[in-house]
């Protein structure tokens, strides 16, 4: 598994739950089937900082890096 997708997957699973993350495919867009929510996103956010080191701001919040695991993959990768 790709580095980056392995980080975003192992954090999103802290948030949601490993199950439902190991149902996902990786360009899934999660919130069209309700998997994250508005409450989730700020934990992912928060998780992005303190756990990979990586800020977000307002303007990064789009559905193209933040809508599935690999778009949060790819923005991850762009931001280190």
């Amino acid at each position: 598994m790709d580095g980056a997708i392995g980080e975003v997957r192992r954090l999103l699973a802290s948030v949601v739950g490993s199950e439902i993350v190991d149902s996902l495919e990786d360009d899934q867009l999660f919130f069209n089937h309700g998997v994250v929510d508005s409450l989730h996103l700020v934990e992912i956010i928060e998780g992005f900082r303190s756990d990979l080191g990586v800020a977000v701001a307002g303007q990064d919040l789009s559905p193209e890096n933040f809508g599935s695991i690999s778009g949060m993959a790819r923005f991850l990768k762009s931001r280190r």
